[in-house]
């Protein structure tokens, strides 16, 4: 699936993907928005692109947070706190562009498919915590890594090309990491 929507463009597997409804139900350290999140429109534009990345980035954000109460092994907390710090970075720079947009406000809540994860990820038996923690960070970060590369290819703007084809590397470097702690094994949720 991800390799069909790499070949025709993001924009072709659009249809299937819904947008995300902002849910309150796992709460986060980021400011809380007076309004309602954004919804992704069109990845294809700066908007719905940026609002996409934030979603991504709040899900990282929260599934770090809650594997690294959870789990008791040194790498994987180790790897989560990695991801924490550059996802962390990676909103900021986000929702400053969004800022500058001048439209949608970056998102402050995890989107629907994503509080999902993260409700799995904390119901989890011990024994699997792990291991449902890798396959997300797979799923989500080759996710994010299409989204960013697809974006870069198409976009106009100097300085959001460059921080899509550095975001993505980013996810591509992450990933690489996951596979190392044996997320080679594992297969995208959905795949």
């Amino acid at each position: 699936m991800l390799m069909a929507c790499a070949m025709v463009g993001v924009g072709a597997c659009e249809q299937e993907k819904r947008a995300p409804e902002p849910v309150e139900a796992v709460p986060l350290e980021a400011p809380m928005a007076a309004t309602n999140d954004p919804e992704i429109r069109d990845v294809n534009s700066p908007e719905g692109y940026l609002v996409a990345a934030c979603y991504d980035d709040l899900y990282v954000l929260a599934a770090a947070k809650a594997i690294k109460a959870r789990s008791p092994d040194p790498q994987i907390k180790a790897l989560a706190t990695r991801l924490e710090t550059r996802h962390v970075q990676l909103l900021a720079i986000q929702s400053t562009f969004l800022a500058d947009l001048g439209g949608a406000a970056a998102p402050s809540h995890l989107s629907a498919p994503h509080a999902a994860y993260v409700a799995d990820l904390e119901a989890a038996a011990p024994r699997e915590r792990d291991r449902l923690w890798l396959t997300q960070q797979i799923t989500v970060l080759l996710d994010s890594s299409l989204l960013h590369t697809t974006f870069s290819l198409h976009a106009d703007d100097p300085r959001l090309k460059s921080h899509a084809q550095a975001a993505s590397l980013s996810a591509q470097n992450h990933l690489d990491q996951v596979r190392r702690l044996g997320g080679d094994k594992l297969r995208p949720l959905g795949a």
